[in-house]
């Protein structure tokens, strides 16, 4: 399944088949090793908001499950934070 990550930084690690970019693969390649059908991950790799990553066999686990959505859903809107009001100069 191709994921996209939607916050902060999202860590697959050993074991996990994922299918990557040929760019993804390069910036990666000293943590991973070629696999019939993409790259196993041999050490933890990381991803960046907005990247999408298919994964091809593994758990993504639940802990990554409020950081991914599936890369052909919209990716949803976060609350705005109320800021506290600014004072001025006197």
């Amino acid at each position: 399944m191709r994921y996209r990550v939607i916050e902060a930084a999202v860590q697959f690690g050993p074991g996990i088949v994922l299918g990557l970019t040929a760019e993804q693969a390069a910036a990666r390649r000293h943590r991973l090793m070629p696999a019939a059908d993409g790259f196993t991950v041999a050490e933890p790799v990381e991803f960046k908001v907005g990247e999408v990553v298919e994964v091809l066999a593994g758990d993504v686990g639940k802990g990554l499950a409020d950081r991914l959505v599936p890369a052909d859903q919209p990716v949803p809107e976060r609350p705005v934070a109320a800021s506290a009001p600014r004072r001025t100069a006197r």
